[in-house]
């Protein structure tokens, strides 16, 4: 990696994305879960099976004065 920080770029899902996980993390972190790259999670809980997936984005402005805060997300198992 050239830059020496981690910059709001490589938030963006490209190659700036893709070269943090592969040069960074998975150099550290490499195993079989996660040299797969993917985006999610099946658990296995007593018997039922969660789909798990993160998701985040970066927002302007960075600090909301209020300290409003938002968040969705969606559950599924079967």
């Amino acid at each position: 990696m050239k830059e020496d920080r981690i910059l709001l770029s490589h938030g963006s899902g490209g190659k700036l994305s893709f070269n943090l996980i592969k040069k960074l993390f998975l150099s550290n972190f490499n195993n079989p879960y996660l040299e797969r790259l993917d985006d999610g999670a099946i658990l296995n809980i007593e018997g039922l099976k969660l789909a798990y997936t993160t998701d985040s984005y970066t927002v302007d402005p960075l600090f909301f004065q209020r300290r409003e805060y938002w968040g969705a997300g969606s559950l599924r198992y079967s």
